[in-house]
């Protein structure tokens, strides 16, 4: 019995909280409003914060790439400055070698 009563209890309770689908109150169009709105304000803050973050990576970005052309100009004057103490050295020791007469 205690079953039984426990079941027809259980199925009242489900006909109940389940609205008919013509019945549509104030309140849950209010929270549906309301729902709405949310998502609506989440994507644009979404979008807005989307937007703050790719603005500021390039910024981030730019200076980097100032410091990298730097770098480099830097390391192409140190390799012909390197390649022409080669060269003035290769003359060196020609002109050495012609004087010891070969």
């Amino acid at each position: 019995r205690i079953e039984k009563r426990k079941t027809r209890e259980a199925a009242n309770m489900k006909n109940t909280s389940i609205p008919s689908p013509c019945y549509s109150s104030p309140i849950i169009e209010a929270k549906e409003d309301v729902n709405s709105f949310r998502e609506i304000n989440r994507a644009m803050v979404s979008h807005v914060t989307h937007k703050k973050l790719a603005a500021a990576r390039n910024k981030v970005e730019s200076k980097p790439s100032m410091d990298i052309n730097e770098s480099a100009d830097a390391f192409i004057k140190k390799f012909r400055k390197e390649l022409m103490i080669q060269r003035l050295q290769s003359i060196e020791n020609y002109e050495q070698m012609l004087a010891r007469g070969l």
